[in-house]
């Protein structure tokens, strides 16, 4: 039976390493950045930890169609370590860069 995990947090949201273990090796993960947006700078230790184990991370400043997020869960499916940043065009670059000086991702 396959476990898998969908969570969402605020940029701002604390949490301990062990969590991000519970998590398991497979997960979708919904990073709000929004209301207000302030990029990756507020982020705190553990959900920089579960960046760093991420498989992929993706950085969206508009909604998209339906079978995106379908995909995105698909993958959680199959194995992957999924990460959705929805922050606005602000503050996109500043993910985008902090994204590429991750371990897994960049």
């Amino acid at each position: 039976m396959k476990v898998n995990r969908c969570v969402a947090f605020r940029v701002d949201s604390a949490f301990s390493d062990s969590f991000v273990e519970t998590l398991g090796k497979r997960w979708l993960v919904v990073v709000n950045d929004l209301d207000p947006s302030r990029g990756p700078k507020v982020l705190r230790q553990g959900l920089n930890a579960l960046l760093a184990k991420a498989t992929w991370i993706g950085i969206e400043t508009e909604p998209r169609d339906e079978l995106f997020y379908r995909d995105l869960c698909v993958a959680a499916d199959l194995g992957a370590r999924v990460v959705l940043v929805s922050t606005d065009q602000a503050n996109a670059r500043a993910w985008e860069e902090h994204r590429e000086r991750l371990p897994t991702c960049g």
